[in-house]
């Protein structure tokens, strides 16, 4: 059975970094789950020679990624194989985790640039389809 989702894009910013998440929802507005990245900051430590390096060059912070899912491992694999992410993927020329989140995120809100003239009728349908794909489940 093929079912169309759709993937939409949510981030906050918190005191120690930014949760994003990109949320697959069916047609009937329902969630199948999300994928999340959590970045980290921190201040940098002196007293290691990387650290006196970064430091010295005014680099002061030290970011740290972590890429989660809430999804059942056969939609995780059936999304990353739809041949519009997997275009994505293989544009980037490496598939890992910041590779394939960074697809999801520019297939979810990428193709969403505000025009200086504004947007016709047949330009945000096109918008809006270029942000749906099917996959079976």
């Amino acid at each position: 059975m093929f079912t169309t989702y759709h993937l939409k894009f949510w981030s906050k910013s918190c005191t120690g970094g930014l949760n994003a998440r990109v949320y697959v929802n069916a047609e009937d507005r329902s969630t199948l789950g999300y994928f999340e990245r959590r970045t980290a900051v921190s201040e940098r430590q002196p007293g290691t020679p990387y650290d006196d390096h970064r430091i010295a060059k005014g680099d002061n912070r030290e970011y740290s990624d972590t890429y989660s899912n809430n999804l059942p491992a056969a939609a995780v694999t059936s999304i990353f194989t739809a041949p519009s992410i997997a275009g994505l993927i293989a544009a980037a020329k490496i598939d890992d985790d910041y590779s394939r989140f960074q697809a999801l995120l520019e297939h979810a809100r990428g193709f969403e640039i505000i025009p200086f003239r504004g947007c016709t009728a047949a330009e945000k349908r096109a918008m809006k389809a270029r942000k749906q794909f099917t996959i079976e489940l």
